[in-house]
């Protein structure tokens, strides 16, 4: 009975799919090799100089790329193959880890040293992040991107809770240069995997779009989408207060459970295990309660361990708070990921992704900043108590004026544009273009009509239109004129092709409604003045 229980789980998990099990192999893997590493690294320091402020940039360092190039990175992974990226990214977290390793082994590591590897591995580590997670969608259906993106939450929160014990284990038995060695062959599986990955490039690999315009245009998208900016928004708020417990957790071990280091690493633990069992149920959950639902089972359930850590004087109970905090914590940024993905487009995944990150680590860096000022101002435990319930007010406030509510990813399918390509001289591709539209509509279709325009009004803008405007002709009753212009001719012709099924739907329905004898076509004028 329990083989086929297994082989049952097995036919519905997106571990079936051989090429998402071998990179997912791969990357606990790198999981593994880094908490080791890390391990190692804050040892080593700690073994050079017994400097507090310099164990601590063993952390920072490792973390300052997610913060310094998260926007670049994903840009790269949107407009190059995603294989390449992954790989880059491993093989400079592989030559980092060599490196330590070998500095360790010849007895040439000194602590400037250390930091500027460990940066190294953070910056691959920041590559490697955006282009993994918008992947997923290449390595399974649609319909299993949730499963996968929780099959990848699963695997990081089991390095993470058994990762930093196994790095002290191996720390102990074979010094902090061992520890080197192991992150470097962490890298491996991932990079032998990707082997087995190859894909044609899609359009926007092949737009010849630059750096610049790709970081602005990722922006310009999330900022526009009313529902990515409320995920960035919120995850930013909920990261804040979440980081009030976790960086104050050491002064309280110390103050409130008269415990050390060994407290503290066994909470961490647990925090660790939380993190695990929320994500195998949040699948489950989702499905039952909804995003929003979920936010608020997640943003209460830390809010109770932060009320409740400053009155506890057992261990256990607090093992216990920081078991429901720890689920909680991963739940809500599973559930943040998960919809990021699904309500991004496939050409501005990677972007949306980095902007993402952005927010959730700021969100970490204010949170830790904000709450250290606080206890000194109002004490250890009231700055607990105001984590907890800046959470609730996030979660109730913002999630009754903005509810997160469950995407449709279908709508987001790159489909065929229906409007036909213009064709521009290769002289003239870095003009601006101004486009034009005549509409004619009956009287009783104009409040759907205005109702579409306005939704077609954020596509355009989300994709870099400027000066969009929509006015009634005042010589000709029903008929209605767009006008916007686009940046360059080369701008319009990559956007093209990025139409997605829902915009293809509005298209269709302006189409529908258009009462004139020929269908609305659009009229591109360069700024010049010559038309396409």
């Amino acid at each position: 009975m329990k083989a086929l229980s297994e082989q049952a789980w097995l036919a519905n998990s997106p571990l079936r799919h051989r090429l998402f099990l071998g990179v997912w192999i791969g990357s606990v893997s790198l999981g593994f090799g880094n908490q080791i590493q890390l391990v190692g690294a804050s040892w080593a320091m700690t073994e050079m100089t017994h400097s507090p402020q310099m164990v601590s940039l063993v952390t920072f360092s490792l973390n300052a790329p997610l913060l310094l190039f998260s926007m670049a990175f994903g840009a790269l992974s949107d407009l190059h193959d995603k294989r390449k990226v992954i790989l880059a990214a491993y093989a400079i977290m592989f030559t980092g880890a060599l490196a330590l390793a070998v500095l360790g082994y010849t007895g040439n590591l000194r602590p400037w040293l250390l930091l500027l590897f460990t940066f190294v591995m953070g910056t691959g580590f920041a590559l490697n992040m955006p282009s993994w997670q918008a992947s997923v969608r290449e390595l399974v259906p649609v319909k299993e991107l949730s499963s996968a993106v929780s099959m990848n939450a699963v695997g990081n929160n089991v390095t993470r809770t058994a990762g930093p014990g196994l790095g002290g284990a191996v720390v102990a038995l074979g010094g902090v240069s061992a520890a080197f060695a192991i992150g470097a062959l962490s890298c491996l599986p991932m990079m032998l995997s990707l082997r087995r990955w190859w894909k044609e490039p899609s359009r926007a690999q092949r737009s010849g779009e630059t750096l610049g315009s790709a970081i602005g245009g990722g922006l310009r998208f999330t900022f526009y989408s009313g529902a990515l900016s409320r995920i960035v928004l919120r995850a930013a708020l909920g990261s804040v207060g979440y980081i009030g417990l976790i960086s104050l957790l050491p002064l309280g071990v110390t103050r409130w459970l008269d415990g050390g280091s060994e407290i503290y690493g066994l909470l961490l633990s647990c925090t660790g295990i939380g993190a695990f069992l929320g994500v195998m149920g949040g699948q489950r959950l989702s499905r039952w309660m909804g995003p929003e639902g979920v936010l608020r089972l997640t943003h209460i359930g830390m809010a109770v361990a932060l009320f409740g850590t400053p009155l506890s004087s057992s261990p256990f109970l607090t093992g216990a708070l920081m078991v429901v905090f720890g689920a909680g914590a991963a739940l809500m940024m599973l559930t943040f990921n998960v919809n990021m993905q699904l309500t991004s487009p496939a050409w501005v995944v990677g972007r949306a992704l980095s902007v993402f990150q952005m927010g959730a680590f700021g969100g970490l860096a204010v949170g830790a900043l904000l709450w250290g000022t606080v206890a000194d101002m109002i004490g250890l435990a009231n700055s607990f108590y105001l984590a907890g319930a800046s959470l609730l007010v996030f979660v109730f406030v913002i999630g009754w004026i903005s509810p997160l509510t469950r995407p449709d990813p279908s709508r987001l399918e790159i489909v065929d544009s229906p409007l036909e390509t213009p064709e521009f001289g290769p002289d003239v591709h870095h003009l601006p273009v101004t486009i034009s539209c005549e509409y004619e509509i009956a009287e009783e279709d104009e409040p759907r009509f205005r109702e579409l325009m306005n939704e077609w009004r954020v596509f355009r803008l989300s994709h870099g239109v400027r000066h969009w405007k929509l006015e009634r002709d005042p010589d000709r009753e029903g008929v209605w004129l767009e006008e916007f212009e686009r940046p360059s001719a080369s701008d319009l012709l990559r956007q093209l092709p990025r139409m997605t099924r829902r915009e293809k739907q509005i298209v269709d329905s302006f189409k529908a409604m258009h009462r004139g004898e020929s269908e609305p076509r659009p009229v591109y004028t360069l700024k010049d003045g010559s038309d396409a």
